[in-house]
């Protein structure tokens, strides 16, 4: 229930509270272990979610099976441009002054569109990054060039045509 993140198609985590209810002889078994994050991210959002919504009805709270690890922090900005330039600050210190290596940083974003402007601003403070499709286009480049010149060789083709034969 808590990871009903489909509501903008329809979602809703009382599809999964109430199944049980919903379908007679059904059993629910709730799923709290977390296999991912460390003990002090998923305190966090135990603390996040107690008392709210959030939980989407859930019973228990979640646990990990992971040590404490680091204990998670946030900022907040007025500004994107601030909170850019606050990344790019953040990710120097961790490199810099904690020897985190950038393998370890991970940056969450809310949406795919802030994935591009994120990379962006942190390719032009000369911070490297990558990410989960880059081997998309690992794959995609070869042909995409392919494409490009075998129009550029032959532009009488239509494009359908030219696709297909690539």
């Amino acid at each position: 229930p808590r990871q009903t993140i489909y509501s903008f198609k329809g979602s809703e985590a009382k599809f999964l509270v109430d199944f049980d209810k919903n379908h007679p002889g059904a059993v629910s078994v709730e799923l709290i272990k977390n296999y991912r994050s460390t003990s002090s991210i998923v305190d966090q959002a135990n603390r996040l979610m107690l008392n709210t919504t959030a939980s989407g009805g859930a019973k228990g709270e979640l646990e990990s099976v992971k040590g404490v690890g680091t204990r998670p922090t946030i900022d907040e900005y007025e500004f994107e441009n601030h909170e850019l330039a606050g990344l790019v600050s953040k990710i120097n210190r961790l490199q810099n002054s904690e020897g985190i290596t950038p393998g370890e940083i991970a940056i969450l974003a809310r949406t795919k569109a802030n994935i591009a402007i994120i990379r962006t601003y942190l390719g032009k403070a000369g911070i490297e990054t990558k990410s989960p499709e880059d081997s998309f286009w690992e794959d995609a480049m070869p042909l995409i060039n392919k494409f490009h010149s075998a129009f550029n060789d032959n532009h009488k083709t239509t494009g359908i045509e030219l696709l297909k034969e690539v």
